[in-house]
């Protein structure tokens, strides 16, 4: 996704449920990243494998996305 971190407050990580969470500094952040991507992106895994994961606004927030389904190798 190549995110800056000038525009990231926070990032979280929930590995129980494969989730990973991102508070951005700005809205309009948020929903340009939602907006390129179609709310789904590829990541490639170090050993090749690539997953397909879900973005999507997270919490009451809205300057929050929960990506959803990534797989830990």
């Amino acid at each position: 996704m190549g995110l800056d971190e000038n525009k990231v407050t926070m990032q979280q990580i929930d590995g129980t449920k494969r989730y990973v969470y991102i508070k951005f500094r700005d809205n309009n952040r948020l929903q340009d990243v939602l907006n390129l991507t179609g709310g789904q992106v590829e990541y490639q895994h170090t050993n090749g494998e690539i997953s397909i994961v879900r973005l999507e606004t997270a919490g009451f927030g809205m300057r929050n996305v929960r990506i959803a389904n990534l797989r830990m190798c």
